[in-house]
């Protein structure tokens, strides 16, 4: 994304989900005809949101639907739909904290895992008469016919 897209990236869900007021809307859809990268991000929201349309809908249990305390059966202070919402925050929340955690300690195994090679690493030849003909060939912009290589048998003597 551009520098100018991070202005708008913020406001792309909101164009997928029709939320934008008349001014935005018009900034954001003469961005989208001009920005391919923004265009492609609009069409995977909207992607995702038939996706998540097509799920099917799940009926909560009455039992999690209870004021804590109470006799079963009995509804929660507010609506059950408010409930339902509150419940599902608590799962989410719950399992971001729980993939959080995960990822630390899998993060953190990795990184104790991994740790400098035993004994010192191994020596490796470089070929540097062929980088300082590569060089010559690339900085003086066209083939060198005798190349003078430092260090090379008639090349300036004692520079290696």
């Amino acid at each position: 994304m551009s520098e100018r897209c991070g202005k708008f990236a913020p406001l792309l869900s909101a164009w997928a989900d029709d939320e934008l007021t008349g001014k935005e809307r018009g900034n954001v859809a003469a961005h989208l005809r001009a920005c391919r990268i923004c265009r492609e991000e609009v069409e995977g929201l909207a992607r995702l949101r038939v996706l998540l349309r097509s799920l099917p809908v799940r009926r909560v249990p009455a039992g999690l639907l209870t004021a804590p305390g109470s006799a079963a059966g009995e509804p929660a202070p507010g609506d059950r739909r408010a409930a339902g919402e509150r419940h599902g925050r608590r799962v989410a929340g719950r399992a971001a904290a729980t993939f959080a955690v995960l990822a630390g300690l899998v993060g953190g195994a990795a990184f104790s895992l991994g740790g400098p090679p035993d004994g010192p690493a191994p020596a490796v030849p470089v070929p540097m008469d062929l980088y300082a003909v590569d060089h010559l060939v690339r900085t003086a912009g066209g083939p060198v016919s005798t190349p003078v290589l430092v260090g090379a048998p008639g090349g300036p003597a004692g520079e290696r």
